[in-house]
């Protein structure tokens, strides 16, 4: 399952909603995501850079193969960054090398440049999007000038399949009357007090959509609210 604010993708969610969800019955694990949006050397080289737990997130996406020696060295490296074979080659990186990203939704304490170790590179079978750049959370939370304890969406695993909308409407009532819920958006044409307090995305058996592999670039790039086909566990539209 995913879960994002209520009214659009691209407003973010309190960090401690975590703890709820990791204490819900039926979850297995849980994970969180933000867009980082940087630019690197200029805007033309656009890339996905996205902020998340290291463990957590290898736990839900093992389609992503990093070897060992480079996961113990992300785990030990705050800036450290992984990056996917075919981004690496597109810009000739190698491990070891440290690259600037210009901060443009998350700005630094100081300056407008954040830096990156890139401690090492993943890899994935056919189909797995190897053009993107992955970071640790605390980097971002330690040293933006705002929005700390933020996040974008959350990634849900649960036990069971079958109950993925149940598990969804539950996590909507955990949540209907947090301050994060009661945002409104002026323009929106529904009226946000009868909309659920999170969009809970179920992605199984969505036709052309992999349960996994979660693809937000275009609609974040775009600055506006996910655009395309979500899907139920039918594959009928949400």
């Amino acid at each position: 399952l995913v879960i994002t604010h209520k009214v659009s993708l691209i407003m973010p969610l309190p960090i401690s909603y975590a703890d709820g969800l990791k204490a819900t019955e039926g979850v297995t694990e849980v994970s969180h995501q933000t867009w980082f949006g940087g630019v690197y050397q200029k805007p033309e080289n656009f890339f996905a850079q996205m902020v998340v737990e290291p463990e957590p997130f290898m736990k839900i996406y093992p389609e992503f193969k990093i070897p060992p020696d480079q996961v113990k060295a992300w785990l030990a490296d705050r800036q450290g960054a992984i990056v996917g074979v075919d981004l690496a080659k597109r810009f000739g990186w190698k491990v070891g090398d440290r690259i600037p990203i210009t901060g443009t939704i998350w700005q630094p304490k100081q300056g407008q440049v954040w830096d990156f170790n890139i401690v090492g590179m993943y890899d994935g079978d056919q189909g797995v999007d190897k053009t993107q750049l992955f970071f640790r959370y605390d980097y971002l939370d330690e040293n933006r000038l705002r929005g700390e304890g933020l996040v974008g969406w959350y990634v849900v695993k649960i036990a069971d399949p079958s109950r993925a909308q149940e598990m969804g409407a539950k996590f909507d009532t955990m949540f209907a009357n947090s301050s994060a819920a009661s945002t409104n958006c002026p323009a929106m044409k529904t009226d946000s007090a009868t909309l659920p307090s999170l969009f809970v995305v179920v992605w199984k058996d969505c036709p052309g959509v992999s349960e996994k592999q979660l693809r937000f670039r275009q609609s974040f790039q775009s600055a506006r609210p996910m655009s395309g086909r979500l899907c139920g566990p039918s594959g009928s539209s949400v």
